[in-house]
């Protein structure tokens, strides 16, 4: 397992240097998803920006060499313009391709996604859709979204395009 300095540097050492070599083979291999997982936790330690930009590239190369838990890492640094220009958009994008994966943690975040029209049309049909297979999936956070989400929608509060007001009770609620 390679292990990062949690402290920010601002100098690149050799050892940095030998990190971004290991990270970006091991990321590389579209079957270590481990390698993925642990880039995009990096992005959460708020890093300095030399290290963000090898933690970007590494997300990026793991990606194109289709390992699925980096999507939610690169997908993490777009929607919030770390080490790259911010793009909901290509957030959303990037989460739609780890949906279609399986990955649970991007079913609950495109949900989210899709709850609050961010970088994608605002559709609560959708986003309960989402977020109930991410909690049918075990990802722990979904259970709680889907109950604040779903409550209003017994009472009619969404109408017949999931998406608004409406007098149509049980729209949402299955």
């Amino acid at each position: 397992m390679i292990h990062l300095p949690v402290q920010a540097v601002n100098h690149r050492s050799h050892q940095a240097k030998t990190q971004e070599s290991n990270f970006q083979s091991d990321a590389l291999d579209k079957t270590n998803l481990a390698a993925g997982q642990t880039l995009s936790r990096l992005l959460t330690l708020r890093p300095a920006d030399e290290l963000i930009s090898l933690i970007v590239a590494g997300l990026d190369k793991a990606t194109a060499a289709g390992n699925s838990e980096a999507l939610i890492g690169l997908a993490h640094a777009y929607a919030d313009g770390i080490g790259v220009n911010a793009s909901q958009e290509k957030a959303a994008s990037l989460l739609q391709v780890a949906v279609d994966s399986g990955i649970p943690e991007a079913k609950y975040r495109l949900g989210l996604m899709y709850k609050s029209g961010i970088g994608v049309s605002a559709d609560l049909n959708k986003a309960v859709e989402l977020i109930s297979s991410a909690r049918e999936s075990g990802f722990p956070l979904a259970a709680v979204a889907l109950s604040s989400m779903t409550e209003p929608a017994l009472s009619g509060s969404v109408n017949e395009a999931g998406n608004g007001p409406s007098a149509a009770p049980n729209a949402v609620a299955q």
